[in-house]
């Protein structure tokens, strides 16, 4: 499934386990491998919730076989994934249990199709603690020296997982790899490392690129970016509105800002989700030499 290009190949677990514990990121590596395998951005693992209050339970692998606490556009595919094969009831909300704790969604259907799914990201951690990032109070708008690049003028904050954002005047000429590369392994500065947002604010929004933590490459798209970009965005006046178009490269999304006066506690994203393909796949094969 993708969401705005975001793309994932979801497993379903409902019913028993289908990889034990040990071949999930060995899993996560070789399927998301493009050219040699199907390729993605991530593995979801769809399962029966461990606790009360919950209506699913999610767990996110990445390309390099880390796990991750959550992910916004992989929020959003699993909760489609999961009401097309009805494992899971038709809801205005749907609550996801992840890694990062209770996660709410809200489906949107189309002639009984869902087409858009919401996802409220909860509450917004701005202090360096909670990021992490190294230093006290909020991180914005700080000139830091990164290694290997110089100056930067960055900010901070965690929308599910950590996000390091970049306002810059021109997004199509930032060498997105290079450099966020080099921030993303700024880890004196962010110790489990950082996911990197460059974002160029217009009249009507801000367009973003996000460099993935786990994917170590430029994505199409970014659900917890494209809220961390749109937070920063309005924090540091440039964007006055809280609706928000957030455009990325695969397509637009949606940042809902909630907050008093000049605060941001919480972001609410939505954004289209569609079906690709679904299929069997034969693992017996990219197992040998992983043992």
């Amino acid at each position: 499934m993708q969401a705005t290009g975001n793309d994932f190949v979801l497993v379903d677990e409902w019913k028993n386990e289908v990889l034990s514990e040990r071949l999930k990121p060995i899993f996560a590596k070789h399927v998301c491998r493009e050219n040699y395998s199907v390729g993605a951005d991530g593995v979801i693992f769809i399962s029966r919730p461990t606790l009360e209050g919950f209506e699913m339970r999610i767990r996110i692998f990445m390309p390099d076989g880390s796990e991750s606490e959550m992910c916004g556009n992989g929020v959003r595919c699993a909760v489609r994934f999961g009401l097309d094969r009805e494992t899971i009831p038709h809801a205005d909300c749907v609550r996801v249990q992840s890694k990062a704790g209770k996660i709410r969604t809200y489906p949107h259907a189309l002639d009984r199709e869902i087409r858009s799914v919401t996802v409220d990201l909860g509450k917004l951690q701005l202090r360096r603690e909670k990021i992490p990032a190294a230093g006290k109070g909020n991180f914005l708008l700080e000139k830091i020296s990164v290694p290997g690049i110089g100056m930067m003028e960055l900010s901070a904050v965690n929308t599910g997982v950590p996000h390091a954002v970049l306002i810059v005047p021109d997004i199509d000429s930032e060498d997105v790899a290079v450099k966020g590369r080099a921030i993303r392994n700024f880890t004196t500065m962010f110790p489990r490392g950082v996911n990197v947002d460059f974002a160029q604010t217009h009249k009507n929004g801000v367009k973003i690129r996000t460099y993935e933590r786990g994917v170590e490459a430029e994505t199409l798209s970014c659900g917890t970016g494209a809220a961390a970009s749109a937070t920063i965005a309005f924090l540091a006046n440039r964007l006055s509105a809280r609706r928000i178009a957030v455009d990325t490269r695969g397509g637009r999304l949606v940042a809902q800002l909630l907050g008093r006066r000049n605060k941001v506690d919480r972001v609410l994203v939505e954004g289209p989700v569609e079906k690709v393909f679904e299929g069997e796949l034969e693992f017996q094969t990219m197992k040998k030499g992983t043992d």
